[in-house]
Parts: structure tokens; sequence; C-alpha cells
């Protein structure tokens, strides 16, 4: 879910059907669209993908999950800590965000602004499939409050969304096989 600062600095043999895998950069906002197949029951993956403590084990650079509150309703709000590199720079990326899971279907993800790493941004995971394959189509909006170098800041980001994207659907199908 934290794709935005999920970045990775190696890409998993792909193990994956990928359908299509689209990341653009509009005025300051980053559109992420994400359709993949994997090997491995829906509810196992489901299971996997919508439980914040074991994000950490498909998103290399995301260190730590923590609940901060259970609302009302149902939504759980998230912080995640995430430690991102590009080439020699790393630091550390703060995100809150609150999470709302449609059973067995879908997770809905709102990143609460802080003023200084996000300034807005959702995601929408949709699992669907058969006993032995499911399809994980993802969707997102991520404005980051930070600022990335011209022309090469963009780039360097929306591909190391793409890796990360990848790694993340490797290793969720591999911890959901049987």
């Amino acid at each position: 879910m934290a794709l935005m600062a999920s970045l990775v600095s190696a890409t998993p043999a792909a193990a994956v059907t990928i359908h299509s895998l689209d990341v653009t950069h509009d005025r300051g906002r980053y559109h992420i669209a994400f359709d993949v197949l994997i090997a491995a029951d829906p509810a196992k993956t489901y299971e996997i993908v919508s439980n914040y403590r074991k994000w950490p084990l498909f998103f290399r650079t995301l260190e730590k999950t923590q609940l901060v509150t259970t609302f009302a309703d149902g939504r759980q709000r998230i912080r995640l800590t995430f430690r991102s590199c590009v080439w020699f720079i790393c630091r550390k990326i703060l995100q809150v965000k609150d999470v709302t899971r449609r059973q067995g279907s879908d997770i809905f993800t709102r990143i609460v602004p802080d003023g200084r790493y996000f300034e807005s941004g959702w995601e929408h995971w949709h699992l669907a499939g058969d006993e032995q394959d499911t399809r994980v189509q993802y969707r997102a909006e991520l404005v980051p409050e930070f600022n990335s170098v011209p022309l090469i800041g963009p780039w360097l980001l929306k591909n190391k969304l793409r890796r990360s994207l990848l790694w993340a659907a490797e290793k969720a199908e591999a911890l959901a096989a049987p």
C-alpha cells in the first residue's frame, strides 16, 4: 500500500503475469495503475495484503508499521516508516494512512496529509480470482510534499515505483502460495 515511499533498488525475477503497469506524473501527481495475476489463493493473498503487520514482508523499504487508532467504523489509522535511498542518499519517510477493508476483495487507503512528506493520496486494491490464481488490480494517486529534481526526479521515482510494484507482487505471491 505505501508505494510512493516504497523505493527499491532491485527487482526480483518476474514470476507473475503482468497485464498492465502504468505510472504517470502530471503536475506533481503520480497516477499508478497495476493489474497482475499471481499464482496464489485469493483468500490467502487478501489475508496478507490487508494485514498492515505483514506489509514489511513485501515492501522492501518499509521498516515499521504501527497501529495509531481504530475508528468506530472499522477504519484503521496506520503509521508507516520507510527508508528510502536514491543513489547514495538515504532518508526516512513517514506516512500515515487510513485503511478501510471490504472483506475478501478490496482495500482502500487515504493518506493523512502531514505537511512534510505527502500532500494527499489514495490507494485501492481489488483482489479476485479462483482457488489457484488471484488477480490484483491496484490504482493510486499520490501527491508528495517534497519536490523532486525536475526532469530526472519524476522519471526516477516512476521507475522505482514500477520496480516496487513488481517486487511486492512477487513477494505477495510467494507468501500466499501453498
